[in-house]
């Protein structure tokens, strides 16, 4: 999984290193797939949890993945979050891209 800063589209420095290390797992012919979230606290959960899905394909695609690469890009919004919170409560482990490959 991929973290993200609250109300932030662009990945942090430090998960360059982790999506580097997604990249090395990824087979030539493969199929990725990337589920963003969010927390409910956060804003416009559905647009946000799309770019962020889309900001770790941009990452991969400029590590040099495989052109045969097939990327499923899903949006999840708020609606499966890692941790249940009270409403307004932001929680961390909600602001994610869940990465899937086969």
């Amino acid at each position: 999984m991929v973290f993200f800063d609250r109300d932030e589209m662009m990945a942090p420095a430090s998960a360059r290193r982790l999506v580097n290390a997604i990249k090395s797992r990824i087979s030539k012919g493969a199929t990725v797939t990337l589920t963003g979230h969010c927390d409910a606290a956060e804003r416009d959960p559905d647009k946000l949890s799309l770019a962020r899905a889309m900001e770790v394909h941009g990452m991969l695609v400029g590590m040099g993945v495989a052109p045969e690469t097939k990327f499923q890009i899903v949006a999840k919004g708020a609606g499966s979050p890692f941790a249940g919170t009270e409403p307004n409560k932001f929680d961390p482990r909600n602001s994610r891209v869940e990465v899937a490959i086969k």
